[in-house]
């Protein structure tokens, strides 16, 4: 499939850039993809004595020097020619290895490009990559993912998502989806050619089949977003029960201001950390209780819609003054979301508040008792959280990995339900075809194997320069 990208010249042309983040650095890349990529390079850099003879060999690293328009020395470089198409664009790729800093990395680019190279526009190497068949669209996407990885977890999802194992499931669904259509459009068009009929109680297990394939893969979305977005976990609770000492202590260094004055954090604050390879989006918000003026009464509005939002809620309660009316109201307020309860301020030796009786309020959600103060049971509460969030599962390789994947599998698999109703209804075959050619370009649009050049473009647009 062809695409067009709005503002990208010819694929022909040979691009350059700053492969590395700006900035000073110990090294930087430059890197070149195109069909001129070795003659562009060859005009800027003087190879070593030893190497003047082989350094345009592929996959071998070179010692020596870029030179200005003047021929003027402008950074010791080591050169590394990739030739097509054992490289990332699947096109010839020189990548220029020189000392980090902006004006070292720049002066080359600034060489490469009067030498005939262009500058290479946002994702264009990536870009290149897919256009030459080399990355499929849950790569591309793989691709930003793995850059922006919190943890190794995310990253190891990330990984296998370049691996191509997200992709291997859909091509597999998909093909599944089209052995189904021939056969059933072979009966259609051509009942002269004595096919005989499609058994339909065949094509029903068939087709539940693949669309339990389908769902198992759609059920994974969860967990491939949370991993890339992190998990949003709101600590509540009533004023003073220790949310921002608990929200340090979980963090290991002071970020929210902890005080014994009640209504000391009036807005939320938001912190990344990671449990267990899980990105948790940490939020401290103000206390919910009675009284106040306005500036409290929004933060509480605020502390309420933030836990209507919250992937999981850590209610936190003074375990040594017991439960008083407004703990109640939060517990009643938390019924059937996911929660974990913190028991807080366990080093008094005070335990007024019975754990088992607040878990089955909140439908059996783990009780920890913890100190902010000391860190007593931080690593248990740490324990619940991960356990609550539920990351486990199959599939783990093959993760759903954003909300277009998400929702290109979710019409996908609407079609193949209204496949299943119509065998089920004993329609007409021709409108089981209509909804598996629906799913078929569904799942096609996971990979990038359908679809139109905008939802591409729009894809890269995102991405750096560079990469």
């Amino acid at each position: 499939m062809a695409f067009f990208f709005p503002g990208v010249a010819d694929v022909e042309e040979t691009i350059a850039a700053v492969a590395t983040a700006p900035g000073e650095a110990a090294l930087a890349i430059v890197r070149v993809s195109g069909p001129e990529a070795l003659p562009i390079v060859a005009r800027v850099f003087r190879p070593e004595r030893t190497s003047r003879e082989t350094w345009r060999e592929s996959h071998r690293v070179s010692h020596g020097w870029v030179l200005d328009e003047g021929g003027r020395e402008l950074d010791e470089v080591l050169v590394v020619v990739m030739r097509a198409p054992r490289t990332y664009t699947r096109e010839d790729v020189v990548e220029i290895g020189c000392h980090g800093g902006v004006a070292v990395s720049r002066g080359i680019l600034r060489a490469l490009l009067e030498a005939g190279a262009r500058l290479a526009a946002p994702g264009e190497f990536t870009r290149r990559a897919f256009l030459n068949g080399r990355m499929d669209l849950t790569q591309v996407e793989a691709v930003m993912d793995l850059i922006s990885s919190r943890t190794r977890r995310s990253a190891r999802a990330a990984a296998a998502r370049l691996a191509g194992k997200l992709a291997e499931r859909v091509r597999e669904a998909r093909r599944l989806v089209f052995d189904l259509l021939a056969e059933l459009e072979a009966r259609i068009d051509f009942p002269e050619e004595g096919l005989g009929e499609l058994p339909a109680e065949w094509a029903r297990e068939t087709l539940q089949g693949i669309r339990d394939r389908v769902g198992r893969l759609l059920a994974t979305a969860g967990r491939g977003r949370a991993l890339r977005e992190g998990v949003r976990t709101v600590l509540a609770g009533r004023p003073n029960v220790g949310k921002s000492s608990l929200l340090n202590a979980l963090l290991g260094e002071d970020r929210a201001i902890v005080s014994e004055i009640a209504g000391t954090t009036r807005d939320y604050l938001e912190e990344n950390l990671s449990i267990g390879g899980v990105p948790l989006v940490l939020v401290d918000t103000a206390g919910i209780g009675q009284g106040g003026g306005p500036l409290d009464q929004l933060g509480v509005e605020r502390a309420r819609r933030l836990i209507r939002e919250a992937d999981l809620v850590v209610v936190v309660l003074d375990d040594a003054a017991g439960l008083r009316p407004e703990d109640r109201e939060i517990l009643a307020l938390l019924k059937d979301r996911p929660c974990v309860v913190a028991l807080n301020k366990a080093d008094l030796g005070r335990q007024a508040v019975d754990a088992a009786a607040v878990g089955e309020v909140l439908d059996d959600a783990p009780v920890v008792r913890v100190s902010a103060a000391t860190g007593q049971g931080l690593k248990e509460l740490e324990e619940a959280v991960q356990a609550r969030v539920g990351l486990e599962g199959p599939d783990e390789a093959a993760l759903v990995g954003n909300l277009r994947q998400e929702a290109a599998l979710r019409r996908g698999l609407e079609a193949l339900d209204g496949g299943l109703e119509a065998l089920r209804e004993e329609r007409p075959w021709d409108l089981v075809a209509v909804d598996l050619r629906e799913a078929y370009e569904a799942l096609g649009e996971v990979t990038g194997e359908s679809g139109g050049a905008d939802l591409v473009a729009e894809i890269f647009s995102r991405f750096c320069i560079g990469k």
